[in-house]
């Protein structure tokens, strides 16, 4: 069974970028089902490269989208977008250096990012692109 399903109050309106959050919702879901099965550790440096990845993919198509409506909060969309990039990259360096990493602190992240973020913050710009 999924940590998380995808859900109505998950949605930002824009088919584009809800699609891109369900792959995040994925890798969330993909990640706690290892914790589960102990073996977090084995996926912790694909998952946080694939969140490298995502971070830089996702982010770069909702800014450069948002700047094409009259979306008023980019700056600060944009400072939150900064946070959770450089949480992922000091996780990753902290991986790629051998430093531990605990899987807990790793779940609870994502689970943030999508609560805070996604629900919290990305949910106000959908009626930006009606």
């Amino acid at each position: 069974m999924a940590f998380f399903n995808w859900e109505e109050k998950y949605s930002v309106g824009v088919p584009r970028f809800d699609n891109e959050h369900k792959k995040l919702i994925g890798l969330i879901n993909n990640f706690y089902e290892a914790m589960k099965a102990g073996k977090a550790r084995d996926v912790m440096e694909s998952t946080c490269n694939e969140l490298v990845n995502y971070t830089k993919t996702h982010f770069a198509n909702e800014i450069n989208a948002l700047k094409k409506t009259a979306y008023p909060n980019i700056p600060a969309h944009e400072k939150e977008h900064a946070y959770y990039t450089k949480q992922v990259e000091d996780m990753k360096a902290k991986l790629d250096s051998g430093q531990p990493v605990m899987a807990s602190n790793m779940g609870n992240f994502l689970k943030s990012w999508l609560v805070n973020h996604i629900v919290g913050v990305d949910t106000t710009y959908g009626k930006y692109f009606k």
